[in-house]
């Protein structure tokens, strides 16, 4: 669904995200509309589980692009990222090479991180699906941890590859207190 957005609004200055959600309603509407699943994909945990992770990478991006925002309203001044120069071909429309595997890489730790909480907070495992988080999770993270484009050039790769486990280890520590947070606590004997 990204490569499709990030196709059409190739050469022009819409937002891939907007694509993204009205497609995404689309097929989700049509699934149901002709029989194929029911509303919240019982049929399919995995598309399910692939579709409450992409829900994350959605309001991840509302946040980058109220950053952006912030700085060209703001004429807030930045510094380039030189740690990693990408590969200038194009593998799809409106894709260069790193950036699809930028997606890919996004696909798989998204997937592992939810799998490693479901895991970790002990939510209700799906009947069929539910044996299967741990491996999901290690094969998710694994994946998102070596996946590197290979003609892109990185400044220090094991300081790259370094940042991106703290990043990891920060996101998973920010999502087990905000899961805390939101599970109320046990009720005690009634007095």
């Amino acid at each position: 669904m990204v490569l499709v957005a990030r196709a059409v609004v190739a050469g022009t200055r819409y937002s891939a995200i907007l694509i993204i959600v009205v497609f995404g309603l689309l097929m989700g509407y049509l699934m149901v509309a002709t029989g194929v699943t029911q509303p919240g994909l019982a049929d399919f945990p995995m598309l399910g589980m692939v579709a409450q992770a992409t829900i994350v990478a959605l309001t991840a991006s509302f946040f980058v692009g109220g950053q952006e925002l912030r700085k060209i309203f703001g004429k807030i001044p930045f510094e380039p990222d030189e740690s990693v120069r990408y590969a200038t071909e194009q593998a799809l429309l409106g894709t260069g090479r790193t950036q699809l595997v930028f997606i890919a890489r996004a696909f798989f730790l998204l997937l592992g991180m939810d799998a490693l909480m479901r895991l970790l907070l002990g939510s209700a495992r799906h009947p069929t699906l539910g044996q299967y988080y741990p491996l999901i999770a290690y094969m998710g993270l694994v994946v998102a941890v070596i996946l590197i484009d290979n003609k892109a050039a990185i400044a220090n790769k094991r300081s790259y590859l370094g940042k991106g486990i703290t990043e990891m280890t920060g996101l998973l520590g920010v999502l087990l207190l905000g899961a805390l947070l939101a599970i109320p606590p046990p009720e005690g004997p009634p007095s």
